[in-house]
């Protein structure tokens, strides 16, 4: 067997510069930055259609996902809704790497426009999809990365709707206009 060299160690510099270049993904929660200044937010969104009304809502991985499913029909159903189905889900990031192509902000409105394509003259009702932190925008947030302004916009998600009698009531309030119609 040939006999093994000592490693060389390293000069100093070397090792600070490849500490300074190394960096960690970006933590799932915390919206990634594709380029500069653009903000990508992290979603994870399924919607449910009716003849005149959809739901795009955020749903939790931490919640039962049936839960989530029977409460969006229920709000579906309180405005009058018989006939539902649903799309989704819709995960983004698409990929870890952030900076990977076809995660930038304007991949994320081409997926949305064809996922909320058929949406259009129905009123929509959007459930926690809170813009992210970072976001400066002069439209409203849903409205600039999916092209469609929501009727009703509730910051909070099936999740915690489903913990919630008071938010529950919060959000009927918003609805009775819809099932008046």
């Amino acid at each position: 067997a040939p006999a093994s060299k000592p490693a060389r160690p390293q000069s100093p510099s070397s090792i600070d510069v490849a500490a300074e270049t190394t960096t960690d993904p970006a933590p799932a929660e915390e919206a990634p930055v594709a380029s500069a200044g653009e903000v990508v937010p992290a979603l994870n969104l399924q919607v449910w259609v009716g003849r005149k009304t959809a739901v795009v809502a955020s749903v939790s991985k931490e919640a039962s996902l049936r839960l989530q499913e029977t409460l969006a029909e229920n709000i579906l159903r309180s405005v009058g809704e018989c006939d539902l189905r649903s799309v989704g889900p819709i995960h983004w990031p698409v990929f870890n790497n952030v900076r990977a192509p076809g995660n930038s902000l304007s991949d994320l409105r081409a997926v949305l426009g064809y996922a909320l394509s058929e949406l259009e003259g129905r009123k929509l009702i959007a459930l926690g999809v809170a813009a992210p932190d970072d976001y400066r925008g002069d439209e409203p947030w849903f409205q600039h990365i999916a092209g469609i302004s929501p009727e009703i916009s509730f910051n909070h998600s099936l999740a915690e709707l489903a913990t919630s009698p008071a938010l529950k009531r919060a959000l009927w309030q918003e609805l009775k206009p819809l099932a008046g119609q």
